[in-house]
């Protein structure tokens, strides 16, 4: 049968000469693997730069149930970014949310909230003034809640995170920093605007941190590529 959905692509990788095989989360049936042949071609009316990481779409596709990989009939662009495609410090943010969705994210269900979340994420990223090199941090905040794992926190000053447990604490013997501007950050709305003066190395323990945390709750979790680039452009 023929559907027509909206779709995030979390990952692209060439098959054969000409074609892609994508990880597309797609609103109406989750995750679903295409095949999208002859894109690579000069030219063929569907660009391949319509699949790379993070690109938001409209598709038509052939679609069963008990198959694994889907073939697309139509695409198009879902959404128009403007303001990415001409930064750098937003297309790197655009890659990491779409290898940690790709990393986290394998419900082939469909899961309207959090496509939604998915959906809006980009649509702010492209549009927002501010400095995005937080925005990183605050989307991972923001996933735990979707994927089930989202921490304690406390409505006071913490410096102790039990990755395990999922709790914040205070000891009043950790000076670092990094732990009480997690606890803040998970308590704020995805979109709320970011704290600017947070030091390279303070983001870069806040990274880490929510790293080992995701290790801890979500099964198979590797580390990602992406957050290397922050140290050299961030």
């Amino acid at each position: 049968m023929l559907i027509r959905t909206r779709g995030i692509v979390f990952r692209s990788v060439k098959y054969g000469d000409t074609s892609f095989i994508s990880d597309i989360y797609t609103e109406a049936h989750g995750l679903r693997h295409f095949i999208i042949g002859g894109v690579r071609k000069a030219k063929s009316p569907t660009g391949a730069a319509l699949f790379q990481p993070g690109s938001a779409l409209e598709l038509v596709s052939y679609f069963r149930p008990d198959k694994n990989l889907h073939r697309i009939k139509e695409a198009k662009a879902g959404l128009i970014f403007r303001h990415i495609p001409l930064s750098i410090h937003k297309t790197a943010v655009q890659l990491f949310m779409a290898e940690l969705c790709s990393k986290t994210i394998k419900e082939s269900e469909p899961n309207q909230p959090l496509f939604d979340f998915l959906w809006q994420a980009l649509i702010l990223l492209d549009k927002t003034q501010q400095p995005v090199a937080l925005l990183p941090h605050a989307f991972m905040c923001r996933l735990t809640a979707f994927l089930g794992f989202a921490p304690q926190t406390i409505s006071g000053p913490a410096d102790r995170f039990d990755t395990q447990s999922g709790h914040f604490s205070y000891s009043g013997t950790d000076k670092t920093g990094h732990i009480d501007q997690l606890n803040k950050l998970f308590q704020s709305d995805f979109g709320d605007p970011l704290p600017e003066a947070i030091s390279r190395e303070t983001r870069r323990a806040m990274m880490d941190t929510l790293m080992t945390y995701f290790a801890a709750h979500v099964a198979g979790f590797r580390k990602l590529n992406t957050p290397d680039i922050f140290g050299e452009i961030f």
